[in-house]
């Protein structure tokens, strides 16, 4: 189950945008919520990296990412690392809640 997935469907068909799958997982991560700012970062590093056969779909493009929520930053960090890396244009990002 995938809350970003299923978040940016819904914001993709409200804004009458397509859902672009880009993004896959590099490597395995240890869970994000048992982790402070410091360790968050780092266990995201190079977590991410953009699908072979969808880089075209990210080349010179605005990328907007989706994700469930803001705590660090370092998900939408790491993920806007591989966005540029794939030669995305801009990359935004929109989160559902932020932790205070």
């Amino acid at each position: 189950y995938d809350q970003a997935a299923l978040l940016a469907a819904v914001v993709a068909r409200r804004l009458d945008l397509p859902v672009v799958a880009a993004l896959r997982r590099a490597h395995a991560t240890d869970a994000q919520h048992s982790l402070g700012r410091g360790a968050r970062a780092r266990n995201l590093g190079h977590a991410f990296g953009v699908a072979p056969s969808r880089r075209s779909d990210i080349q010179g493009r605005r990328a907007p990412g989706v994700d469930d929520i803001l705590t660090t930053g370092s998900t939408l960090s790491a993920a806007a690392a591989a966005l540029y890396q794939a030669g995305a244009e801009a990359v935004s990002g929109l989160v559902v809640a932020r932790d205070r």
